[in-house]
């Protein structure tokens, strides 16, 4: 049973790199388009131009996560593959798509969260990750309100107004 859950692990991760590579290049189809149009125009008149495989490949890379996920990798492994995950929605939330990073990073928390509930044994949230959930919660809400103040070209009056936000 061991060596099936190992195959099984192994080949969602193969699916998953795989995905990921096609996402990858999906995402940087999108950030250029916004850097040479606008973060509106992206909504409005962006068109893919990749080849349908790729796009299809990347539309595997969530599932194919969760897959792998489900099969109880180690923290380590949990945090290279969930971080890079993160890291992958970071460009277009620069660009100004923020949704996707956010839902990223809760995701990541959910598992962690979810992880340290269903092994008692080892601390998978831990004095570290508490204190960087905190300051980076907070500096990520300061960020996320300059980040919408930069796309839309508007002048930062006073810092609590970019609290406010």
């Amino acid at each position: 049973m061991l060596q099936k859950t190992k195959y099984g692990k192994q080949a969602a991760l193969i699916v998953f790199i795989a995905s990921y590579l096609c996402e990858v290049v999906v995402i940087i189809e999108k950030v250029m388009f916004i850097i040479s149009h606008s973060y509106v125009s992206y909504y409005v008149d962006f068109k893919s131009s990749l080849p349908y495989i790729i796009y299809v490949g990347s539309t595997f890379m969530f599932f194919s996560l969760c897959i792998w996920l489900a099969f109880l990798p180690s923290k380590k492994e949990a945090y290279i593959v969930l971080g890079s995950y993160v890291i992958l929605r970071l460009p277009m939330a620069i660009c100004g798509a923020r949704t996707d990073f956010v839902l990223a990073i809760l995701f990541s928390m959910v598992y962690f969260f979810f992880r340290d509930y269903l092994e008692r044994k080892h601390e998978w949230v831990g004095a570290w990750e508490k204190r960087f959930m905190i300051i980076g919660a907070t500096v990520g809400i300061v960020l996320l309100g300059i980040l919408n103040y930069i796309r839309e070209q508007k002048t930062v009056v006073s810092f609590f107004s970019v609290c406010l936000i």
